[in-house]
């Protein structure tokens, strides 16, 4: 049955086959101008040279590499990640056992 995801990206997550194959955002990437946070983890499918371009073309830029992680530092490495998009934010972290675990949501204290 088709999708939305099929249709941009085809049946796999390694081998684009859809519309979205020879899209490319790095060329816009300069017209980003607020700050930024890149994080990506050890293990991640997106390593260091896959995030190093955005790095260097996002003017207000951090990066941050999880050291245990894969895609999911939210799961992997919760505490830090809290810390590290608290930081980010200009917050402090709500101590991570307490944090709701939702998808997209971080939990802080203002």
């Amino acid at each position: 049955r088709p999708s939305a995801h099929n249709t941009r990206n085809g049946p796999s997550e390694f081998t684009v086959t859809g519309s979205l194959k020879k899209w490319d955002i790095r060329p816009s990437l300069h017209h980003i101008k607020i700050p930024t946070l890149l994080l990506n983890g050890r293990y991640d499918e997106a390593q260091d040279e896959v995030v190093e371009p955005y790095f260097r073309a996002i003017g207000k830029v951090k990066w941050y590499r999880f050291a245990e992680s894969s895609h999911t530092p939210h799961l992997e490495e919760r505490k830090e990640f809290m810390e590290v998009v608290a930081g980010f934010l200009g917050l402090r972290p709500v101590h991570p056992l307490s944090a709701p675990i939702l998808k997209g949501a971080v939990a802080c204290a203002i």
